[in-house]
């Protein structure tokens, strides 16, 4: 160590220099205070490094996250919606016997059963996606849709069978 005042090497532990008299203690425990301080500083800008490398991380894997999300909702829709839509337009211009029917019907039923296993995954693998949870709920408002048509059908042959004559 050095004094400050004289320039004198002055041996570690020492409180007064030998040389001047100055007391060095005071000049000890302020370079020790400043060291102190600086290194918590770094820790805190190390600290705030990290934060924000962790949030550009994060931004990125919330990209992926929704993109994922996005092209399985997609394709969910596609095979929910479009596919049955494309059955009717096929068996309106084409089909002339039973036989085609059914496997175009079958190929309906099974895209279907594709497509709300895919909704269902995707709602369970990333519940944050609001697309999915937009399709998921246009499909069951569907489903609620025709479960109430397919009892008020029921329910007007029932009637008109009771009015029967005979």
């Amino acid at each position: 160590m050095i004094c400050n005042n004289c320039g004198n090497e002055i041996p570690e532990g020492s409180s007064y220099c030998n040389k001047c008299g100055k007391k060095i203690e005071a000049e000890t425990e302020s370079k020790e205070i400043i060291e102190n301080i600086t290194d918590e500083v770094i820790k805190v800008e190390n600290v705030e490094k990290e934060e924000n490398t962790t949030n550009q991380n994060d931004n990125i894997i919330n990209e992926d996250y929704d993109k994922n999300a996005n092209y399985l909702t997609i394709l969910s829709s596609i095979l929910i919606f479009l596919v049955p839509i494309l059955r009717n337009i096929i068996l309106k211009f084409t089909v002339d016997d039973d036989s085609n029917s059914s496997v175009i019907d079958f190929i309906r039923s099974m895209s279907m059963l594709a497509g709300v296993t895919i909704l269902i995954y995707t709602r369970i693998k990333y519940p944050k996606n609001n697309a999915s949870k937009i399709v998921l709920i246009v499909f069951l408002g569907l489903i609620l849709v025709w479960v109430i048509i397919t009892i008020i059908a029921i329910v007007s042959c029932m009637s008109a069978l009771n009015n029967c004559p005979g």
